[in-house]
């Protein structure tokens, strides 16, 4: 993986929407579900830990993009579906391509997680084929299992790297400074293809959650016009070979 320049440094708080995401791994699909359609009825909440999670990575000094260290050659190996120089084929009735340019990127440290190790991040960044629009990924595993914990994730590490100084170091370490001063980024939320029995409707409710996010977002002056949109993609998690299927856009 690339290596970021400078030493990094550890960010010395945690914001409430990255506390929000974690609890949210805890919770069963009840409280899930619940906890969605909360935000759904009062969707001002989100959008202001959202925005306040930006203020505060934005007004820090210390926060620098960091992608994990290689592995351990004597620890365990995790493969990973995203990778850099992947070439993915996006299925559907208008069908596209992304190309990573990297995968696990985690915008920020944080002196609540051990030493060297990041909090969760990415799982993958990439441009759109033809368009050279950039992507930020989020993919299904057994530690993110619904689509709002990914959906949660997706816009933490968001509000973490949309502040200005955070942008120039994402697009000269991975994006090799192809992207302009204020890129639009797409967010990929990649769920596990499991036909009927993917289909809750937790699913269904943080699509609509993520179309009230985008009107709302949109609103925001605070908070820089760098979100173009979010796109949902299934995968095939046992025989991934570089072909995902479009399920939807907000």
């Amino acid at each position: 993986m690339a290596a970021t320049q400078g030493s990094p440094s550890r960010l010395a708080t945690v914001t409430a929407l990255r506390q929000r995401y974690e609890r949210a791994l805890g919770l069963d699909l009840a409280a899930q579900t619940a906890e969605c359609i909360d935000y759904l009825g009062h969707p001002e909440v989100l959008i202001g830990e959202f925005v306040d999670a930006f203020c505060q990575i934005d007004g820090s000094t210390s926060t620098d993009l960091w992608v994990r260290e290689p592995p351990d050659p004597d620890g365990e190996l995790r493969l990973e579906h995203f990778y850099a120089d992947l070439e993915v084929e996006v299925r559907g009735e208008d069908p596209f391509g992304f190309v990573c340019v990297e995968g696990e990127i985690a915008p920020v440290l944080s002196e609540d997680a051990p030493v060297g190790e990041p909090v969760a991040g990415l799982d993958y960044a990439a441009l759109v084929s033809g368009a050279e629009a950039p992507v930020l990924g989020a993919v299904q595993s057994e530690r993110d299992r619904t689509s709002y914990q990914l959906l949660l994730r997706l816009l933490t590490c968001l509000a973490e790297v949309a502040p200005e100084n955070q942008r120039k170091r994402l697009n000269h370490d991975y994006f090799k400074d192809a992207l302009p001063p204020e890129p639009s980024f797409d967010l990929h939320l990649v769920v596990w293809d499991l036909g009927d029995a993917g289909e809750t409707p937790l699913h269904q409710l943080t699509r609509d959650l993520c179309d009230v996010f985008m009107s709302r977002v949109a609103e925001e002056v605070l908070f820089p016009p760098v979100l173009r949109g979010i796109v949902c993609l299934r995968m095939d998690p046992d025989a991934f070979d570089g072909v995902v299927d479009f399920d939807w856009r907000a």
